[in-house]
C-alpha cells in the first residue's frame, strides 16, 4: 500500500473510533435522561402518596437537595467510583457514616462536568480536582492515612 493510501486508512479509522466514541457519548446522554425521567416519575409518585416527605426527613435530604441529587443522576455513581479509583481509595472499606457522606456529597454535587475533564485528561499525580470535588475534604483524611505502597 501506498504512504498515501495508508494515511488516507490511518485518517478513516480514526474517523469511524471518533464518531463510535461520540454515538456512545449520545446514547449515554438519552439513558440518563430516562433514569432521571423514571427517578423523578418515581419521587412524584412518593408525593402523591404522602410518603415523600417521610422519606427525604429520614434521610436528611432537602427538596431542593433531592432535585441537586436527581440532575447528578445517575452520572455521580460512575463518577465516583472513578475518582476513588484513581485516587486509589476503597470507599467500600470506609466506616459507612463516611461513605454517606461522601456519595451525598457526589450525589449533589455541580461540578459533573469538571470531574469527567480531570478523570480524563488529568495526571495521575494531579490534585486539581481538591478545586472542585465537594469530597476533597473527605478524600484527604483517607489518602494521608492509606499506607505507602
Amino acid at each position: 500500500m501506498a504512504s498515501g493510501e495508508n494515511d488516507a486508512a490511518n485518517e478513516n479509522a480514526k474517523s469511524r473510533g471518533f464518531l463510535t466514541r461520540q454515538w456512545g457519548r449520545v446514547r449515554q446522554l438519552f439513558s440518563d435522561m430516562e433514569a432521571r425521567s423514571a427517578l423523578r416519575a418515581q419521587m412524584a409518585d412518593l408525593d402523591r402518596r404522602g410518603g415523600l416527605d417521610n422519606v427525604l426527613t429520614d434521610l436528611g435530604i432537602s427538596r431542593p437537595a433531592l432535585e441537586s441529587i436527581i440532575r447528578g443522576y445517575p452520572e455521580s455513581g460512575r463518577l465516583l467510583p472513578a475518582m476513588a479509583k484513581r485516587l486509589g481509595l476503597d470507599i467500600t472499606k470506609l466506616d459507612p457514616r463516611w461513605r454517606y457522606n461522601i456519595q451525598r456529597n457526589c450525589a449533589e454535587c455541580q461540578s459533573q462536568g469538571r470531574c469527567r475533564h480531570w478523570l480524563a485528561t488529568a495526571s495521575a499525580e494531579s490534585t486539581e480536582y481538591r478545586a472542585f470535588c465537594p469530597n476533597a475534604e473527605l478524600f484527604d483524611p483517607v489518602l494521608e492515612s492509606a499506607p505507602e505502597i
